[in-house]
């Protein structure tokens, strides 16, 4: 079986989402539920590994803005249904 260096934080990503199904969660709840599926905070890329992940499960997330007038936009993810690895 082949391993390559992104499988690791693409995975670890996913159970992050899957253990939030059903459920609608802030950035920086999903930032840390992915650090848990990760097991240390070597790879600070949550982002770029963000970006990566929704790219393959775009169809099971839903982005949602809220949108604070005069103030800021907070971003929050609603994991639709599991995803299978």
């Amino acid at each position: 079986m082949k391993f390559n260096k992104y499988d690791a934080p693409v995975l670890a990503m996913i159970k992050a989402m899957n253990s939030h199904v059903g459920e609608e969660l802030s950035l920086a709840d999903l930032r840390d539920a992915w650090y848990f599926q990760m097991e240390h905070k070597e790879d600070n890329r949550f982002v770029y590994w963000l970006d990566k992940t929704i790219e393959l499960v775009n169809d099971r997330v839903k982005i949602i803005y809220k949108r604070n007038p005069g103030w800021y936009t907070e971003v929050k993810f609603h994991i639709e249904r599991g995803i299978e690895i």
